[in-house]
């Protein structure tokens, strides 16, 4: 099935530092937890942090649930919960579980950014 990625662009963020930015608003659903994730247009992101970057919609939903730490409902969410969603939007888009997997594993570790705050599992 496929995946609608954002249209984005290469961006400096105001630290100067190298990334990305939303070109146009973007929503996602999960299907997994039923809860909508959306951001608008300029949102800033820095990519696959500490991995090579992939064309895919996964690291801006992860990105924008760590740098909030809630659906926008306003539930807060735990990290697994995050690299989950990375993980279901990752094989939606055809990549392979190994793959999907791997990247789970180290954003589960790695990142979590404000959902660390909550839970951790």
């Amino acid at each position: 099935m496929m995946v609608d990625i954002p249209r984005y662009c290469s961006a400096i963020n105001e630290k100067g530092e190298d990334g990305y930015m939303l070109l146009e608003d973007l929503t996602w659903f999960s299907e997994r937890y039923g809860k909508h994730v959306s951001e608008k247009k300029g949102y800033w992101s820095d990519g696959s942090t500490l991995s090579l970057d992939i064309r895919s919609l996964s690291w801006w939903i992860h990105d924008i649930l760590c740098d909030r730490g809630t659906w926008d409902d306003g539930n807060k969410l735990t990290v697994w919960q995050c690299s989950m969603c990375l993980f279901d939007i990752m094989i939606k888009e055809g990549y392979t579980k190994t793959r999907s997997s791997i990247r789970f594993f180290f954003t589960f570790i790695c990142g979590g950014g404000k959902c660390r705050d909550y839970r951790f599992i």
